[in-house]
């Protein structure tokens, strides 16, 4: 895992979301897991922090296996976002292809944290590898869902 801090605006509203370097925006990225690195079993998962410090907003984008092999990396990432100071933490899920069990529990974790703390959490997404498993487990109700970051940001 590796950490980046910077000072430079980060960009925003490339396609599905993801950040565009011909558009700028107050958030800044902080924080990468290392896609080169691969828990056992081979699943993969990235995720990008953008953080805008005047709203105490956090997007994260996640994107590959939201798996019993990454759900440990998954799960410690949110409960990093999910203190006080930060308002509102969006999830962008439209690039996670498989979304188990292990998985689903990380969200429900983080719904009931971000609920103790009065925070705002939402879904992105729109995709059939996350929603379904939301859908016939019940937990879609849980959480608020919406098509884009943008959309997520301005409810």
């Amino acid at each position: 895992m590796t950490q980046r801090l910077s000072s430079q605006p980060a960009t925003y509203g490339g396609s599905a979301g993801r950040p565009n370097p011909e558009v700028e925006c107050a958030f800044r990225r902080v924080f990468v897991v290392d896609p080169t690195a691969t828990p056992a079993g081979g699943a993969r998962l990235d995720v990008t922090a953008e953080h805008d410090p005047e709203t105490g907003s956090v997007v994260l984008y996640i994107a590959g296996e939201v798996d019993l092999a990454t759900a440990d990396t998954f799960d410690e990432q949110l409960r990093g976002y999910l203190v006080a100071g930060n308002t509102r933490v969006i999830l962008e899920l439209t690039q996670v292809g498989f979304l188990g069990s292990a998985g689903l529990a990380a969200l429900v974790a983080a719904a009931r944290r971000a609920d103790e703390l009065d925070l705002a959490l939402r879904l992105v997404t729109d995709t059939h590898p996350v929603l379904r498993p939301l859908e016939i487990t019940g937990l879609r109700e849980l959480f608020e869902i919406r098509k884009t970051v943008d959309e997520a940001i301005r409810t």
